[in-house]
């Protein structure tokens, strides 16, 4: 961990920015949901694309790269925010 600046809390110094997205596609009249497992590692279960926001990266982007990073998908695009909340990691 960092060290904190003046007029900085703990709190605000760990807390970090995430996202998660549900990936959905369409086969004919279903509807199929992106899961995986992190190979080599079975024990972190059943996942969605999900990770850190970096600095300067938008919400949108991040989901977006975290798409691509760990399903290898390109080219998607975003079609609703779902749920925002705050709350200390």
């Amino acid at each position: 961990m960092h060290g904190l600046q003046a007029g900085e809390d703990l709190e605000a110094a760990v807390r970090r920015q995430r996202v998660a997205a549900y990936v959905i596609r369409q086969r004919g009249r279903r509807s199929e949901l992106l899961v995986f497992e992190q190979a080599g590692t079975p024990e972190a279960g059943t996942q969605i694309p999900a990770g850190g926001i970096v600095a300067g990266e938008t919400a949108e982007g991040a989901v977006v790269r975290e798409i691509a990073e760990e399903a290898g998908l390109i080219g998607v695009t975003v079609r609703a925010r779902l749920h925002t909340e705050d709350k200390p990691h």
